[in-house]
């Protein structure tokens, strides 16, 4: 089933807005994930967007050629999902890797010999659960930012006598809307009720656009969840408005460098894999951040002062060197300087 196939079922379910929410924005941190790094040196038998996607629903991926005499890929590199098989070994790591194409055909892999297991992070685990956490934050707050929003419009009810008066009301709200001029209702029970002083139309509201005001508060959480997932999670260290006090330097570097914690571990596994495959298969393939976290790498490599080496360079306070002017010779007394003047003279 295609993805529009599945959008066209999800719309034909009753009630299926919050499903299609949650749909859309699991998708959305998927692709924002899936584009954290960039691969050079692959073989055209392997697509850079299967990988980063087997690695981040799955948790981990093999490299391994394909032996099926009736796939097309036969005996090429190829990137596929499986799971870890068999006894594991001291670390609680299978010792074989089962490896399945989409088009149903498995085989047992042998790590380290016919086949490369990478993983998406350091405990070997999938992006899913996290992502399910956020899509399920975002998708409430969706919901009641809609709830609010329709909730806070204009929608009065008119209690009206006769016939009269629910064309003269409706006849109103048309002017108003076309910016044309008042009408005149003629209804007599109008004219009587307003002579008694009585309310001439009963209004009922069950909306209230005085909360309109409060629509600030459900995007103020959604900033928030948003910066929770780029910042500590995607690495992309979003300032957004959460702090209505102005941040300070240091809060800002702080959070720069926090935001690098999960993607330079993701980085590390995924150069461990490559360099195994490299190694093993006589590939030459390179693993690196895409543009977008190769500028924030650079900007949290700069604020904390890090050589190439990894090592990281103490920060020195340059202070400006104050020179001081030389003293003056004292000046001589003028018995002595007639003295030396007359000696001079002769």
């Amino acid at each position: 089933m295609t993805n529009s196939e599945i959008y066209e079922k999800i719309l034909s379910i009753k009630g299926s807005d919050k499903a299609l929410k949650a749909w859309t924005l699991k998708d959305l941190c998927i692709l924002i994930l899936g584009n954290m790094f960039t691969y050079t040196g692959l073989p055209d038998s392997i697509s850079e967007e299967f990988i980063e996607r087997f690695l981040i629903l799955n948790g981990s991926a093999a490299f391994w050629k394909l032996d099926n005499p009736a796939d097309e890929l036969n005996g090429e590199l190829i990137v596929s999902i499986g799971g870890e098989a068999e006894r594991p070994d001291v670390y609680g790591v299978g010792t074989s890797y089962i490896a399945s194409t989409f088009n149903g055909y498995v085989k047992t892999l042998k790590p380290h010999d016919s086949g490369v297991i990478g993983y998406n992070n350091s405990l070997h685990t999938s992006d899913i659960p996290f992502i399910n956490q956020i899509v399920e934050l975002m998708t409430e707050i969706l919901t009641s930012l809609k709830t609010n929003v329709i909730y806070s419009r204009l929608k009065p009810i008119f209690k009206v006598t006769n016939d009269t008066e629910k064309q003269a009301v409706i006849q109103a709200f048309k002017n108003i809307k076309d910016d044309l001029e008042p009408i005149q209702i003629t209804s007599r029970n109008v004219m009587a009720e307003e002579l008694e002083g009585q309310e001439t139309i009963k209004v009922l509201d069950i909306t209230d656009v005085k909360n309109a005001d409060k629509l600030q508060y459900i995007m103020k959480a959604a900033d928030d969840v948003i910066r929770w997932f780029f910042t500590y999670y995607a690495g992309q260290a979003i300032q957004g408005n959460s702090k209505l006090a102005q941040q300070t330097v240091d809060e800002v570097q702080g959070t720069t460098s926090t935001s690098f914690i999960l993607p330079n571990d993701r980085l590390k596994m995924r150069r461990k894999w490559v360099e195994e495959c490299n190694k093993i298969f006589g590939t030459e393939i390179t693993v690196d951040f895409s543009d977008a976290w190769k500028t924030e790498s650079l900007k949290y490599k700069a604020e904390a002062d890090i050589n190439d080496n990894g090592t990281l360079e103490e920060l020195e306070e340059v202070q400006e060197e104050v020179t001081e002017p030389e003293a003056a010779e004292p000046a001589e007394p003028d018995d002595e300087k007639d003295k030396k003047e007359g000696e001079e003279n002769e």
